[in-house]
């Protein structure tokens, strides 16, 4: 089997052990549903502006949403994108010990379990990305990074508590 997957181009020898190449990480990732309509992947993008300014509204949440950017495939014109690819800057709501308090409250007030130590103290901003997602499969919602702003495909959507 790792022999055929070698020969199909999947994963390549490195040094003394398999990793997968660009096309099996490519393959990796695909999904087979059915692209978005258009239609559709607008709907989805009035929705997360629409969830970020209930996070901005509710002093609940340890971290308000700054700014959210559309990317990739639907930013590029297409006509049935796979998903609609969104990043959000998020900045904490509070200063100092407020703010540590805040994100302790929040860790507790879930009553869950966390995976590892990681997620416990990433949590609230994870949650947040989380209700901006809001469960959809069309929706691709991650942190905000510079190589994002960089691109040359790409469209801020909403600044400070204004859809753009």
């Amino acid at each position: 089997m790792l022999v055929d997957l070698q020969r199909e181009g999947m994963v390549v020898q490195v040094e003394d052990h398999l990793e997968p190449s660009l096309t099996g990480s490519a393959l990796a990732q695909a999904t087979a549903a059915k692209p978005l309509v258009r239609s559709t992947a607008e709907r989805l993008i009035s929705g997360v502006v629409e969830r970020a300014r209930l996070i901005n509204a509710d002093d609940d949440w340890a971290y308000r949403v700054s700014m959210l950017v559309v990317f990739g495939s639907f930013v590029r014109g297409a006509e049935r994108p796979n998903d609609v690819d969104v990043a959000c800057r998020l900045k904490p709501r509070w200063q100092g010990p407020s703010q540590e308090e805040a994100e302790q409250l929040s860790r507790a007030l879930r009553d869950r379990r966390f995976r590892n130590t990681w997620e416990c103290v990433a949590w609230p901003k994870l949650e947040v990305l989380r209700f901006l997602k809001s469960r959809s499969r069309g929706l691709s919602v991650q942190e905000l990074d510079d190589w994002i702003l960089k691109q040359k495909n790409h469209s801020i959507i909403y600044r400070d508590g204004q859809r753009e």
